[in-house]
């Protein structure tokens, strides 16, 4: 197992300060600890994402720009819609306040962000290749 300790700060213009640690395991998924440093939306103020729907953009390191929606559905089981998704029916979301995470590909990507509007969150990607990206969420449909 190699560990590989990656520190990614992202500043956007609503003033997130992420800090983010990664085990990368090659013969398995990447085990992310994200640690939310400041963001602009307390954790008592952050929606629900359960049954909502959202607009993934992303800039990928070999495919480019890639956009498209996540239904993130009750119990951590989300809906995704990409032409990419090989495994759509393992793909999961966890959400503590207003830090919010998914993994897709049967762990091949984790996603990890924090919420910086109720209706937008900014985070990074890390696949098992040590590729990494960030990414954006906007909302389509307010959760119920």
């Amino acid at each position: 197992m190699s560990r590989a300790l990656i520190a990614a700060v992202l500043f956007s213009a609503a003033c997130v300060h992420v800090t983010r640690e990664v085990d990368l395991d090659r013969t398995g998924p990447a085990q992310h600890r994200l640690r939310v440093e400041r963001n602009t939306l307390p954790d008592r103020d952050a929606p629900s994402l359960s049954g909502s729907l959202w607009m993934l953009e992303a800039e990928l390191p070999k495919t480019g720009a890639v956009r498209y929606e996540l239904l993130f559905l009750e119990g951590g089981a989300l809906e995704s819609r990409s032409p990419r998704d090989r495994t759509p029916d393992d793909d999961t979301w966890r959400q503590q306040g207003a830090t919010v995470s998914f993994r897709m590909n049967d762990g091949f990507c984790v996603y990890e962000g924090v919420f910086v509007t109720p209706d937008r969150i900014e985070g990074e990607a890390l696949n098992v290749r040590e590729e990494a990206w960030a990414w954006t969420l906007t909302r389509v449909e307010p959760g119920w």
